[in-house]
């Protein structure tokens, strides 16, 4: 795979701060969940017990994109016209206006409230040309009905049969018509790999050494269950050892004084390990010199 895979900007424009405020809660209400927050679901690390899980229940596998993760959103506006919005994990709205999602076996029919989970890459062709590519990789909704509760065979199918194919096949004729729509368009659509776990050999001999972009390890996602929005217990992330990181959150300790914390004084630096939701507990203490304090 390229070592030098860059990442993509997201296409588009951003929009009206009260549109958008609308949309995200538009977008959880049509998947069937109260609030505006990203409804991206969340891999959880691999861990020893993963092993178990993987020889008790059917997992898809996939690579780890180095790419930037966007739903696709498709909307009608009050004029009936379909908008095309990618919403990044700030749950920031960008409005495409090239991109358009038909309906499959409907003329001049476009999606609305269908909403795909993927992420852009850029892949470096053999002849080194760069193409940006949005990688599908699950259906949460089409045509205004929530699909999270079924499980991931099932809208990986949907995904294919009515979102990827259609677009791919509009593409086709556009191309084949010269038209202006194919060359305006920002991406290439096309649904992401997947492999069964147990097949996952073939990962590491075929598809990770054959990667046009970027990958970190891999994403492990239970075909039989639903699509859990933010931490899903279900999608695993995997890393060798070389990419692996660890995140704390930091907090400061001021001595106290008269009842009062000194903030004159260096504190003590408290590493919490996250729990999940708001949860933390105590890992242990970072030893910060008074130099790089001062700084």
């Amino acid at each position: 795979m390229p070592a030098d895979s860059p990442i993509p900007q997201i296409p588009g424009h951003p929009i009206d701060v009260r549109l958008e405020s609308r949309l995200r809660e538009r977008i959880c209400r049509v998947i069937g969940i109260n609030g505006s927050r990203f409804i991206g679901a969340q891999p959880v690390s691999f861990t020893r017990n993963t092993l178990t899980e993987l020889h008790s229940e059917n997992y898809f596998v996939s690579e780890k994109s180095d790419g930037v993760r966007v739903m696709l959103y498709c909307v009608h506006d009050d004029n009936g016209r379909q908008q095309v919005y990618l919403v990044d994990r700030k749950n920031k709205f960008s409005y495409v206006p090239q991109l358009r999602f038909p309906v499959a076996n409907e003329q001049r029919s476009y999606h609305n409230d269908t909403i795909v989970d993927g992420e852009l890459v850029i892949d470096r062709e053999l002849d080194g040309t760069l193409v940006t590519r949005y990688l599908a990789f699950d259906l949460l909704a089409y045509g205004g009905q929530s699909i999270i509760a079924k499980p991931l065979t099932s809208r990986l199918a949907r995904l294919q049969c009515e979102v990827v194919s259609p677009y791919r096949d509009m593409m086709q004729w556009a191309k084949q018509n010269n038209a202006d729509f194919f060359s305006s368009q920002p991406f290439k659509v096309t649904l992401k790999e997947m492999n069964l776990s147990y097949g996952i050999e073939k990962m590491f001999k075929e598809v990770l050494p054959n990667l046009k972009h970027g990958s970190d390890g891999l994403i492990f996602t239970s075909s039989v269950a639903p699509y859990v929005p933010s931490t899903n217990r279900k999608m695993l992330k995997w890393k060798p050892p070389s990419e692996n990181t660890i995140d704390f959150k930091l907090t400061l300790q001021f001595p106290m004084h008269n009842g009062l914390q000194d903030r004159n004084q260096k504190p003590q630096f408290i590493l919490l390990e996250w729990q999940g939701g708001d949860q933390y507990v105590h890992f242990g203490q970072m030893t910060v010199n008074d130099e790089l304090w001062e700084q």
